[in-house]
């Protein structure tokens, strides 16, 4: 790790800084994004707040109207006659509270009159206000006469002979007061800013560009959007008198549409603005596109520069590489060239059998510490110069260090395989250049194997499979020559595969107590059982046999917990039986030697005897005859202490290689479990029943002692 490290630093510092900019960028980008939404806010409030406030000042402008009228139903009143009447409305536009207003008419029974004549010709937006009994407001209108739009406020006269009511006529453009020099930032930068009616005809254009070509503001938004559905809102929202605030986009660029709807007592009308968003906000976004663009700028520079260093860097590391590929010492292949050349080889030779081989050379430490590196070198040197003399057309071989090479030997069968190998250890025991005064002959120990094509594998795999056949070396073997097996290999991914779940499966609950009656021929009834365990996979739905595991657990030293989980199991089950009132049996409890010779073995199992509350007599502890060979001594020691503590003791398995009569001499037994060997048929029956007969008696005779 500390050398790939190293050779790659340059690159993982590179690609350190490229990521940690990335996240930069990424978090840059978020809060632009964060402050772009923010900006986008604060652009469609400020569209808002343009449009309400020419709206707030129409609306003032409208109040005062109508306060005018009610003053001037007040002085037109105190006429006496009705020609002061109609000479009083005449004039009110000489007086200089009504500086705004253009001519004044009033109605009688229905009719309008101008100057004490019936106006026959007035607008029916006029006539709509006959009658009412509070002051109103008309739609503007187009007053031919003065060719220009108006705005007329009605104000109703009571108890007066003259008249019913008193009709005041504005020129709409008195009714906006913005101040282009004052308020050019709210006009100047929209791109439609109108006052119109409620069927889009439009009375003032404040800013637009081209909106002074339409009469009508639906059009214009049509045409503008070139979206028929969007028209028909905008429309909708107008003609129904609704104020709102739409973002949408044209041609990808963001706008803001806002219509601010103003009705006072019967007006009908609307103020309509648009602004591209960025307008609306102009210094946010100048900001932020300043940020962007230097972000950007510093981005890929920085990005461009580590960027070249990262490919830089990796045309050293191609470099390094090849040299790695080969030993420089020994001049020839390492591992890693080897498997670079390997699929390059078996590609271009489909139709040959080939072996991956892994040789080492016998003792190869002990001639390190023993005979100093020019001796080693020296024996390395010589088998390198077999293999080279060795190799055919399209065979490989290479130096993986410590003694250890690889070879890619075209295969025929196993004969001409081992007879390969045998000619090349016999050339290498030749060798004498390893002492001049002692007679050491290396010799190699090869594992083979048989590369199989119909197998997705990796290269290397080939090789751990050939280095695992070597490996492989079976108790007492003496041969060089070991050929990788299959289902060796899945026994040991099945050991691994067991290793690797034995802890979980006891947190899981797979290990399951079964419990094996023990029949009394004597009394012709059951009267104990064994415990027995079994592991469940619930994965393949199947039982695992004892056979399997086991022996793993017993050199692993995991049979310790697994003895103390069926324990304690049994426990738990003794009690529910004694609290449900069933009837209750004795149970045998296997204990291997590994989880008898523990310190605290008889502390925990009395412990959890006495915690369970289980009466003496119901719990026998069965211990394997060959631990009992072993240590005599102790066992005794340990019976002694488990027969005070109430419970039973049991050698299993007796005569399984240990059967010893000593045994039933030295330790105080209260079974003793014959092996089935005793029960099969030997050279003669009597002779097997004789022997049965003497073990039992002896085993009898020896309790009835123990108990004087």
């Amino acid at each position: 790790m500390a050398g790939f490290l190293k050779k790659n630093s340059r690159v993982l510092l590179s690609t350190l800084v490229i990521f940690i900019s990335i996240i930069l960028a990424a978090c840059s980008v978020v809060l632009l994004e964060s402050f772009s939404e923010e900006m986008q806010s604060q652009a469609t409030l400020k569209v808002e707040l343009n449009a309400q406030k020419l709206s707030s000042q129409i609306k003032l402008k409208v109040e005062r109207y109508e306060a005018k009228a009610s003053m001037a139903a007040q002085l037109v009143k105190k006429a006496k006659t009705n020609v002061d009447f109609f000479e009083s409305v005449y004039r009110l536009t000489e007086n200089e509270e009504f500086e705004d207003l253009k001519f004044a008419r009033y109605f009688k029974d229905g009719d309008i009159y101008y100057y004490g004549s019936i106006y026959a010709h007035e607008s029916s937006e006029i006539m709509a206000l006959a009658g009412h009994d509070s002051i109103e407001t008309s739609a503007p209108f187009f007053e031919t006469e003065y060719g220009m739009y108006m705005l007329a406020v009605y104000c109703p006269i009571k108890d007066c002979d003259f008249a019913d009511g008193i009709v005041l006529y504005y020129p709409v453009s008195t009714l906006y007061t913005i101040d282009i020099d004052k308020d050019n930032e709210v006009v100047e930068q929209a791109d439609l800013f109108v006052f119109c009616s409620r069927n889009g005809e439009i009375y003032k254009v404040f800013s637009g560009t081209g909106v002074f070509e339409h009469s009508n503001l639906f059009t214009y938004i049509g045409e503008k959007a070139n979206d028929l559905q969007f028209k028909s809102k905008v429309s909708s929202l107008i003609i129904e008198g609704k104020s709102e605030i739409i973002e949408f986009q044209i041609d990808l660029v963001p706008y803001i549409l806002a219509i601010e709807n103003v009705s006072e007592n019967g007006g009908e009308y609307s103020i309509v603005c648009m602004y591209q968003s960025e307008y609306a906000y102009s210094s946010g976004y100048i900001f932020v596109n300043a940020i962007l663009g230097t972000l950007i700028v510093f981005f890929v520079v920085f990005i461009g520069f580590a960027a070249f260093s990262i490919v830089h860097q990796r045309r050293v590391n191609k470099t390094l590489e090849e040299v790695g590929m080969t030993d420089k010492k020994y001049n020839c292949l390492t591992e890693a060239g080897f498997e670079r050349d390997l699929p390059h080889i078996l590609n271009n030779n489909k139709a040959t059998k080939f072996t991956v081989v892994s040789a080492e050379i016998r003792n190869f430490k002990f001639y390190e510490e023993t005979l100093g590196e020019n001796a080693v070198e020296g024996v390395i040197n010589y088998v390198l110069m077999i293999f080279q003399k060795a190799m055919q057309i399209e065979e490989q071989y290479a130096y993986t260090g410590r003694g250890q090479f690889l070879l890619l030997l075209h295969y025929k069968d196993i004969d001409n395989a081992v007879g390969r190998l045998k000619i090349m250890n016999a050339l290498l025991n030749k060798y004498t250049g390893l002492s001049s005064n002692r007679s050491y002959t290396p010799s190699l120990v090869f594992g083979v194997y048989e590369v199989d094509r119909n197998l997705t594998v990796k290269p290397h795999q080939y090789v751990e499979y050939a280095v695992e056949a070597r490996n492989n070396k079976q108790a007492g073997e003496t041969e060089s020559y070991r050929f990788y097996s299959e289902q060796e290999h899945q026994e040991k991914v099945e050991i691994t595969n067991i290793e690797l779940k034995m802890h979980g499966a006891i947190a899981n609950k797979e290990f399951r107590i079964f419990y094996q009656p023990k029949y009394n021929i004597n009394k012709n009834t059951i009267d104990g059982s064994e415990a027995l365990v079994r592991w469940y996979d619930p994965e393949k739905d199947v039982y695992h046999s004892p056979g399997l595991f086991m022996p793993l657990f017993e050199a692993n030293g995991f049979v310790n917990k697994l003895d103390r989980y069926v324990y304690e199991n049994v426990c738990a089950y003794l009690q529910e039986c004694f609290a449900n009132k069933q009837r209750v049996y004795p149970v045998s409890v296997n204990v291997s030697r590994v989880t008898a010779s523990q310190p605290d073995f008889l502390d925990y199992y009395i412990g959890i005897k006495n915690n369970y509350g289980i009466p003496n007599g119901y719990l026998t502890i069965e211990f394997t005859e060959s631990f009992a060979y072993e240590d005599y001594d102790t066992l005794r020691v340990i019976i002694e202490r488990l027969h005070k503590n109430g419970f039973k003791c049991s050698i299993d398995d007796f005569g399984v290689g240990y059967s010893s009569y000593n045994t039933l001499k030295q330790l105080s037994m209260d079974e003793i479990k014959l092996d089935m060997f005793f029960i099969k048929s030997g050279i003669a029956v009597e002779r097997d029943d004789a022997i049965i007969s003497s073990i039992a008696k002896l085993a009898k005779d020896n309790e009835d002692v123990a108990n004087r």
